[in-house]
């Protein structure tokens, strides 16, 4: 499918509401998105293979998606959910040789996932991984600050003309926590790229948070 087909397939609402969603291609030397329609994923390559950043909701989007890049799916050995929700998570079983890694307070899950506390960090495909707890939009949200340099948040921010702004309040579970969760990322130091799930990406992290 290309991505042409996932730009068509969103409606006049959605184009609008989401300018900043992000189509299928590099970020960064190593930092890759894949667009599947409303949602984006994302690819970090390490030393020792790749890590994505959620999962996307299609499969077939997805592995066209990798296609696409150039990359080969068999090559995630992780995969780092920033929340249950079924446009970020549905699309785990696509990922065989990946250990799935999922924050506390999530529904249960189909597939076997390793679940992670606040400030937690892992080694994955020879990177460092932070898991930062920042519920608000679901109980389960987590931030993944990658070897320190890049923050995604899932949900956690909506940015709007390069300005953070929390999600609108119909789609989070909690409006308060959510802010507090903002205001936690954004004592955070030394982020290099801010990257958002629907609403693109900022590496001018100090002016995103002003």
């Amino acid at each position: 499918m290309q991505q042409s087909d996932l730009r068509d397939r969103m409606n006049p609402v959605e184009r609008k509401s989401l300018p900043g969603i992000l189509d299928t291609g590099p970020l960064t030397r190593d930092v890759f998105a894949i667009r599947d329609a409303q949602v984006n994923l994302f690819i970090v390559r390490g030393p020792e293979g790749l890590v994505c950043i959620d999962t996307g909701w299609r499969p077939q989007a997805v592995m066209a998606g990798f296609d696409a890049l150039h990359l080969d799916i068999h090559d995630v050995v992780a995969v780092l959910l920033t929340h249950g929700h079924w446009d970020h998570a549905q699309c785990s079983e696509v990922f065989t040789n990946a250990r799935v890694y999922q924050g506390r307070g999530g529904k249960p899950a189909k597939s076997p996932r390793i679940l992670v506390r606040n400030r937690e960090c892992i080694s994955v495909a020879g990177l460092e991984a932070r898991a930062i707890a920042t519920p608000g939009h679901t109980p389960d949200s987590m931030s993944w600050l990658i070897d320190g340099r890049y923050l995604f948040t899932g949900d956690a921010i909506f940015l709007r003309k390069g300005k953070v702004f929390p999600f609108p309040s119909k789609f989070n579970d909690d409006q308060e926590m959510a802010r507090r969760s903002i205001r936690k990322l954004s004592r955070l130091k030394g982020i290099e790229h801010l990257i958002t799930a629907h609403t693109g990406a900022t590496n001018n992290y100090k002016d995103a948070f002003r």
